[in-house]
């Protein structure tokens, strides 16, 4: 099976160990079946990683210094990027400075992007005297350098030289502002200061109660919008969501955003203004068992009449692993048999990171849970978890327990695709087939 994201696998056994070993970061195991293969060295810069990925951009994300050596002693190129649909990324396009230090010493070549992420000032000075149009040049996802930008300082910079302070990726649909929000808030305010457009996810974030009341003037509904839906989200439906969705802790409509950055003065200011289907959405998502109680007492229609982009953060709730949410939620009536946009239940999404106590609830809240309804790309509860002891990202899930859990209750072993990557998941697997079969 390919990586996530990704469009082109090895066709060969070797081929196969080789993303395996480079994956593990065993270098000792890279180097020999790259000897040992002329026909897999041919193929080194072959894109077979995660987002199209070739081995030595992959190893560079990971921060694998010793896979990289080989890779480059058997004649991987440093310059290869990525064949990502959006824009390609290179070896220095993360966020290790350690790491992309290193990688320069062996020779990668430093653009834009790399010295505005890294905070390299002086190489970003050196490259735009003489190649000024790198300032807003389009990169990994079609991100520009002041996407990256690591500091005010590096924004004045492209900034002076062009760079287009509202300019939108061509992946996740956003502007600099928008993907500096979480992690670089300093970076964010800094573009705001210099005229970057704010919004209300931004404002919360950051807790900017003066920076609300501007949005707010401006656009009096935006405290009951919702990502993908107002104007600064809007998604075509063509690329891979708005990168709110990945820099705003899982949150979705301005309240969540406020209580999720910790800004709970703002929130509560903010909720008692807020119409009810919107109170009831950030007490449900922040587990408010006993507001959404007497939301519900007070409104008893308002769980069923919401829309099914609201109805689903059940199932969002289930994939972030929010236990007292998914908790609160059920206690309110959320439907656990809906499917999300790609097909997956609450079950599908907790499944997939092995979360389960999420898992468990559902279940036992549940007397005809949604075992064998499949999602977008054909995997049950069971084998959506399964595939997820690979896939999943989280390391705060129990995959063996889960799978447990779900055969327990019923979940047909048959549709495993075998091996999982587990061998005690793979043993309760061929158990529960042995004992069905003999029925």
């Amino acid at each position: 099976m390919a990586e996530p994201f990704c469009h082109t696998e090895p066709t060969t056994p070797n081929g196969r160990a080789f993303v395996a070993a480079c994956k593990a970061g065993d270098s000792a195991a890279v180097d020999r079946l790259l000897r040992a293969d002329a026909a897999l060295r041919a193929e080194i810069d072959a894109p077979w990683f995660a987002f199209d990925a070739p081995a030595v951009v992959a190893a560079a994300q990971q921060g694998q210094v010793d896979v990289i050596d080989v890779l480059l002693v058997h004649g991987a190129d440093l310059a290869v990027r990525s064949r990502w649909w959006a824009g390609g990324f290179g070896v220095l396009d993360h966020d290790d400075g350690a790491t992309a230090e290193t990688l320069v010493a062996r020779g990668a070549t430093v653009d834009a992007h790399a010295a505005a992420r890294h905070g390299w000032l002086n190489r970003l000075d050196t490259i735009l005297m003489t190649e000024p149009s790198q300032a807003d040049r389009p990169g990994g996802d079609g991100q520009r350098p002041l996407h990256v930008a690591a500091s005010p300082a590096i924004v004045d910079r492209l900034l002076a030289c062009g760079a287009s302070i509202d300019a939108r990726d061509i992946d996740h649909e956003a502007t600099p502002a928008q993907y500096a929000v979480d992690t670089r808030p300093r970076v964010c305010r800094h573009l705001i200061d210099r005229g970057a457009t704010p919004d209300i996810y931004l404002a919360c974030a950051l807790g900017d109660e003066a920076l609300t009341d501007r949005v707010l003037a401006a656009e009096p509904d935006a405290l009951a919008s919702r990502l993908g839906d107002c104007r600064h989200t809007r998604e075509s439906g063509k690329a891979g969501g708005h990168i709110y969705r990945w820099q705003l802790r899982g949150a979705q409509r301005p309240l969540q955003v406020a209580h999720a950055f910790g800004h709970h003065g703002l929130y509560e200011t903010f909720y008692r203004q807020a119409a009810p289907r919107d109170r009831l959405l950030a007490s449900a998502w922040h587990g408010e068992t006993a507001r959404l109680t007497r939301l519900v007492a007070e409104y008893p229609t308002l769980v069923s009449a919401l829309e099914e982009a609201d109805a689903v953060l059940l199932v969002r709730a289930a994939w972030e692993g929010r236990e007292q949410a998914v908790c609160a939620m059920l206690e309110a009536g959320f439907d656990p048999h809906l499917q999300d946009h790609e097909g997956q239940t609450a079950l599908h999404a907790a499944g997939f990171h092995g979360f389960v106590s999420i898992v468990r609830h559902l279940l036992e809240r549940d007397p005809a849970p949604p075992l064998e309804l499949v999602n977008r790309y054909g995997g049950t509860v069971l084998g959506c978890t399964t595939y997820g002891v690979r896939h999943s990202w989280r390391n705060d899930g129990d995959h063996g327990a889960t799978v447990e859990a779900l055969l327990r209750a019923g979940a047909d072993a048959s549709q495993v695709n075998m091996p999982t990557g587990d061998g005690g998941i793979d043993a309760a697997v061929r158990q529960s087939r042995s004992t069905t079969a003999g029925r």
